[in-house]
């Protein structure tokens, strides 16, 4: 069974698009090309992340993380060791700053970071497929 987990936005990557917007909306109107054109880009690529960002658990097992364009992750939910609570300010597959670490081994160790709108689901989810997770600090 397929299942999909969106993700938790913070207000301040509203903001963030909204001010972008309003900045790239200035440029246009006052032909200030060079400044609209890198700001088109950032704001297509937020808004894309706001609407797309998500965790699919597929059929095989495997979670899909996705996040706008950026290229979408690939992990086979039986690797997984550990999750855990993060808040964290890095670029991660994530709309807001409370995040999970996913922690999983295929051939050396790989960390990312999501962050689900329903946690709490989301790793139980996880487990229910995969009771071997260690699940630290929820």
């Amino acid at each position: 069974m397929v299942r999909t987990f969106k993700s938790k936005t913070d207000k301040w990557f509203f903001i963030t698009v909204l001010l972008l917007s309003g900045l790239l909306i200035y440029c246009v109107w006052f032909r200030h090309i060079l400044w609209a054109i890198p700001l088109a880009a950032c704001d297509i690529w937020l808004i894309a992340a706001l609407l797309r960002t998500e965790y699919v658990f597929t059929e095989n097992n495997i979670l899909l993380i996705k996040s706008g364009y950026a290229p979408t992750i690939q992990i086979p939910v039986d690797q997984i060791i550990s999750v855990s609570p993060i808040k964290s300010y890095r670029p991660a597959y994530a709309v807001s700053f409370s995040r999970i670490k996913i922690i999983w081994k295929s051939g050396h160790i790989h960390r990312t970071r999501v962050s689900p709108a329903d946690p709490v689901g989301f790793i139980a989810y996880m487990r229910r497929l995969n009771p071997t997770i260690t699940v630290i600090n929820i």
